[in-house]
């Protein structure tokens, strides 16, 4: 695993993530109802794909931090990356499908704008242009979260802030301090579970453990190589382990092998790890199919920020339990090319943005 700043097998990971969450949203709509199975394998891909990011964000940010010069300058960098396409993508979004009203009212009442201006509550749509935690927006009342983006934008964010707490510790007594973060996340968690707080399971204490899992991946880098196979082997039997008794419980449809609480981390980094080694690994390979794969690693964060109001917008237009398996296909691929397409344009302006703001911080 290596120290680029640009590494290949990570951007297979990031983009394996993000359509894994996206193609989770597509079987959320109104049709899918009757394909529980793939539902909930499909909803077990998009929570492998959530961890998947806070272990990626761990991985990239040993070698963020060891980059910039400051701490500062460490937190201001993070905040414009991540704040300034988010905001713009709200705004593009949001505006576009105020513009949409021409054609049909509906998709301009789905636009935070509309509904701000509706309610005349602008200070909601000042704190929605934010990545923040979605305990706020129902602490707030908001009730159209999130518009853009995933919940752990804002949480990846936070964890930017006491990432340079956690290195050191990381760098000195790695399994001390990952086991202390698995406690502090059953405290935390247990802690908040009868409370008024509606998603404990978001909370930056609670996560911490997969991004700093990710964070001692790249600090223990030469050592884990040194036992890969090792690894991969114990990091197969635990997941196949689990399998089993999992399939052995049968339990009903619904039930989610990677459940929402802390006693999930112990199948969750194995998996972390075997996700990591297997697309190093099929790096090597010599592919200009996994080249154009990689490619959209870089539009994945704007992926991420709008497929959630442009999947909801088809859900309403179509019912999917009224088309043919073949309909659904040409929706869905149309539906994916959008979100591709607009990530694209996203990031046409605001990667400029991104680069004034960088040079003025």
């Amino acid at each position: 695993m290596g120290t680029k700043k640009k590494i290949a097998w990570l951007d297979t990971v990031r983009v394996f993530a993000s359509f894994a969450i996206v193609v989770a949203h597509y079987l959320m709509c109104q049709g899918f109802e009757t394909y529980p199975f793939t539902r909930r394998i499909c909803f077990d891909l998009a929570g492998a794909g959530v961890f998947l990011f806070f272990a990626i964000s761990g991985y990239l940010v040993v070698g963020s931090l060891d980059r910039t010069p400051s701490i500062w300058d460490f937190c201001k960098r993070k905040v414009i990356r991540i704040v300034v396409p988010f905001t713009m993508s709200f705004i593009f979004l949001g505006s576009l499908f105020l513009l949409a009203g021409v054609l049909d009212m509906d998709i301009a009442e789905q636009s935070p704008f509309y509904k701000t201006l509706y309610s005349h509550d602008y200070f909601v749509n000042l704190i929605c242009i934010l990545p923040i935690d979605m305990n706020l927006f129902v602490w707030l009342g908001i009730d159209f979260l999130p518009f853009v983006g995933e919940w752990f934008m804002g949480v990846i964010l936070l964890m930017y802030f006491v990432a340079p707490l956690l290195k050191p510790c990381a760098e000195r007594a790695p399994l001390i301090t990952l086991a202390a973060s698995i406690v502090v996340s059953f405290v935390v968690f247990n802690v908040t579970k009868d409370t008024g707080i509606g998603y404990n399971w978001w909370l930056v204490p609670v996560r911490i453990p997969e991004f700093l899992f990710g964070m001692i991946l790249a600090i223990k880098r030469d050592w884990i190589l040194k036992y890969r196979i090792e690894f991969e082997i114990a990091s197969i039997f635990i997941i196949g382990a689990y399998a089993v008794h999992f399939l052995a419980q049968k339990l009903p449809v619904g039930f989610m092998f990677f459940v929402y609480e802390p006693k999930v981390f112990f199948l969750t980094m194995p998996t972390i790890y075997l996700c990591f080694s297997l697309f190093e690994r099929l790096n090597r390979l010599p592919s200009d199919l996994l080249s154009r794969v990689n490619d959209l690693a870089g539009i994945s964060y704007p992926i991420m920020l709008i497929q959630h109001p442009m999947i909801f917008l088809f859900e309403a237009q179509f019912d999917f339990a009224e088309l043919h398996s073949w309909g659904i296909f040409f929706v869905l691929i149309i539906l994916t090319w959008m979100i591709i397409y607009l990530s694209g344009f996203v990031k046409t302006f605001s990667e400029p943005a991104e680069r004034f703001f960088l040079r003025r911080a």
